[in-house]
């Protein structure tokens, strides 16, 4: 895995901690978020980007910047008011 998406995944170790998430690390690098225990979401790095899709309801982003304000309005599916591109999911 890069050096920058060791930080992502510290970065969703934390929020995680904080929100009661269980995070699945795959040996392909995507990561999945479980909320009560349900994927919702997963993330990857793909070259200088962050891809992440909903996995209840199909929407797919990527997004080139990702902090910890970023990071929860993802969680909370604001992914629109954090400047992410929407793209096909297939």
């Amino acid at each position: 895995m890069e050096v920058w998406s060791m930080s992502l995944v510290r970065l969703l170790k934390e929020v995680a901690k904080n929100r009661n998430l269980k995070l699945n690390i795959l040996k392909n690098g995507a990561i999945i978020v479980i909320k009560d225990g349900k994927a919702m979401l997963q993330i990857a790095t793909v070259r200088d980007l962050y891809y992440f899709r909903y996995l209840d309801d199909n929407g797919a982003y990527v997004i080139y910047h990702i902090n910890r304000e970023i990071l929860e309005k993802i969680l909370d599916k604001k992914a629109d008011e954090v400047g992410a591109i929407r793209i096909p999911d297939v």
